[in-house]
């Protein structure tokens, strides 16, 4: 798997998108709520969903989710619109 020239070695992430905003630095900043904190917050109408469903979603928020999974997300969902998953989009070449 690992020679010269060559690393095979690769692990799939199940979070795509939180590895990818690590990744680019997008991480809450100094004195910034964080996910959680801003769903806790009381002040949420709306809650689009990209595949992150990790939190705990206001009852009274109108949810919308996109994605290919139907995880948790399009469970508590109001809306859903397909999404392709990370391994069906084109990567850079």
């Amino acid at each position: 798997m690992i020679k010269d020239g060559w690393n095979g070695f690769s692990i799939l992430h199940t979070a795509a998108a939180r590895a990818g905003a690590l990744d680019i630095g997008f991480v809450p900043g100094e004195g910034a709520l964080d996910a959680v904190k801003i769903a806790t917050s009381g002040m949420v109408e709306l809650v689009f969903l990209l595949g992150a469903d990790e939190i705990d979603i206001p009852p009274d928020a109108f949810v919308v989710y996109v994605g290919s999974q139907g995880d948790r997300g399009a469970h508590l969902a109001d809306v859903i619109l397909p999404g392709a998953a990370f391994t069906e989009k084109s990567g850079s070449t």
